[in-house]
């Protein structure tokens, strides 16, 4: 009886391993919880479901797949990343799919690569070889999606790590347009507001097909007004201190109202206080009419030298990097603004003795309204390896550089003793601070030859001075000019392009950009079929126009006010 009794065991688990079920064969502590992994053991069993599953190319030839790679989780809740390798898929590739249970025997551990973005906690992952055996459980107790929401404060406060993916549910109340400028579909964007139960909002982007399934979601349903989602394994990005959530490549899971537990509790949770089904639309269309900061930055306006926009030439906004190396104290620090009349204290028609800040003067006004307030406008001296002007910062980026508002600093001020007439010494944290301006050349800069710009935008992030210094290095190599080069060079010089440069950042985030820069290029080509001496006469004929200095004109010219030119001559 005995021998007969291990007879039928052992040809029900050889049976066993060879068919679909090996999982009901198997107690629960045959298994190995992602908990306990250890790298010293080279044979252990686990049960796990695919959460995810997205497969990476061959970089070299896109027709071929370099890995498998998955999200698995435990019973238990618990996450890790697998892959399967490029020698290894025809292995797997039929055999896995997203939403699907496996027994796993004998997979490798592998170190995650180090880098500042994580998909799960674990830092390792189980990589499938020849020796790991793969056999599809249908008695998983664990969950099917694997969803730990996080709560929107806790993103917008910054209280949850950056670099952690992240969860997240809400329903639809602002939809943006598709940015589709950049020609790789990738990199295309469309914004998106989501609300949680209790009201409060949270910025998503959906970036390439994440973005077109949304839009393609809402023309195929549009009578469907309340529109609920989630964002699986996301990614936060930080921009100007403001945080949003962001489809992470191909590895985000993006669930548009789909009849599932999580969706439909959200939905229960809104109709307590929110909109029925029969309800009108709970979402509203914003139009693109307003950038970002990213989008102004990086697309939407040329990148100059101090030296470039020395000179008012037109009325434009430029991008100028540089550092603040002083406050010009001689003007007040702020200026009275009144949010009950919509009024400032200043005249849009300048006069010759008034002391001119940007377009304003200082005229006489006096706001009555009790709760006038005082808003920023500081007077700061910037330079770069070119060059120094003066420029002048109002409130929004003041206050956000100074972290204090202008009432409770002068509230500050006023415990000290000192009065408004004084320059704080807070401000002069703004000294030695490297920041990315975008300037404004105003008609009145034209029109008085000023060149003392207002900033209608900077930023403090390293990465985007950085990326924005790279790309000017590679501009001005580009466009620099030399004497001692050959006929080929003068050739090419007018075809040579800036590529788009991507910074990456682990995230879909950061856009591309082609800089155009002029700054250094010359106006005409050299004809050297003409020889040098003609073509340096084409190019070096030099309007001379003194009118850059911000405080007086100088008189230009010679009789009647004709423009002076001055050509260079070439010895024989």
């Amino acid at each position: 009886m005995v021998i007969v009794f291990f007879t039928v065991v052992f040809k029900t688990f050889s049976e066993a391993n060879s068919l679909p079920h090996l999982c009901i064969y198997m107690a629960a502590g045959d298994f190995t919880l992602i908990r306990d992994l250890d790298v010293l053991k080279d044979i252990f069993t686990m049960k796990l479901r695919v959460i995810r599953l997205w497969t990476l190319d061959n970089y070299y030839n896109k027709n071929e797949l370099f890995s498998i790679e998955l999200i698995l989780m435990g019973e238990e809740g618990n996450k890790i990343q697998g892959y399967v390798p490029k020698a290894y898929i025809y292995k797997f590739k039929k055999l896995l799919k997203e939403g699907e249970a496996f027994i796993i025997k004998s997979p490798n551990l592998a170190k995650m690569q180090e880098r500042s973005f994580q998909l799960t906690n674990q830092l390792q992952k189980l990589a499938l070889n020849l020796d790991s055996i793969v056999t599809p459980c249908d008695n998983f107790s664990g969950s099917v999606n694997g969803f730990d929401f996080v709560e929107y404060r806790a993103i917008i406060d910054g209280t949850v790590p950056d670099n952690m993916s992240l969860d997240v549910i809400g329903l639809v109340v602002v939809v943006g347009e598709i940015d589709a400028r950049n020609a790789d579909r990738k990199r295309h964007r469309i914004r998106i507001q989501i609300q949680n139960a209790s009201g409060l909002q949270l910025d998503v982007n959906l970036w390439g097909d994440y973005g077109y399934t949304f839009l393609h979601y809402i023309q195929k349903n549009p009578n469907n007004v309340r529109i609920v989602i989630i964002l699986q394994f996301a990614k936060i990005s930080v921009w100007q201190y403001r945080r949003s959530v962001n489809t992470y490549y191909d590895v985000s899971k993006f669930i548009i109202n789909s009849d599932i537990d999580d969706i439909n509790v959200f939905k229960k949770s809104l109709d307590q206080d929110g909109p029925h089904e029969n309800s009108k639309s709970t979402f509203t269309y914003m139009k693109s009419n307003r950038s970002s900061e990213n989008d102004d930055f990086l697309l939407n306006n040329d990148l100059k030298t101090i030296a470039d926009i020395f000179e008012p030439l037109e009325e434009k906004k430029y991008v100028i990097v540089a550092t603040i190396k002083g406050i010009l104290q001689n003007k007040d620090w702020y200026y009275p603004a009144c949010t009950n009349c919509n009024t400032r204290a200043f005249s849009d028609t300048p006069s010759n003795e008034a002391n001119v800040i940007g377009s304003f003067q200082h005229a006489k006004y006096e706001c009555r309204n009790p709760k006038c307030t005082k808003l920023f406008m500081i007077l700061v001296r910037v330079q770069d390896h070119t060059g120094s002007i003066t420029l002048t910062m109002f409130e929004q980026d003041a206050k956000k550089l100074l972290k204090i508002s202008v009432k409770d600093l002068i509230a500050k001020t006023a415990r000290l003793g000192f009065g408004t007439g004084l320059y704080p010494s807070e401000i002069n944290v703004l000294k030695d601070m490297k920041l990315a301006f975008i300037v404004s050349i105003s008609k009145y800069n034209l029109e008085r030859n000023n060149n003392q710009y207002s900033i209608l935008r900077s930023s403090d992030d390293d990465n985007l001075i950085q990326y924005l210094e790279k790309n000017f290095v590679v501009l001005e190599g580009c466009n620099s000019q030399s004497f001692d080069v050959g006929t080929s060079d003068y050739e090419s010089q007018d075809n040579k392009s800036i590529k788009d440069a991507i910074s990456q950042t682990d995230d879909n985030v950061t856009l591309t950009n082609v800089f155009k820069s002029t700054a250094t290029s010359p106006k005409k080509k050299f004809d050297t079929s003409k020889g040098l001496k003609r073509a340096l006469e084409d190019v070096f004929v030099l309007d001379v126009n003194d009118k850059l200095s911000s405080s007086k004109a100088t008189k230009v010219g010679g009789e009647d006010g004709q423009v002076k030119f001055l050509k260079v001559k070439l010895e024989k």
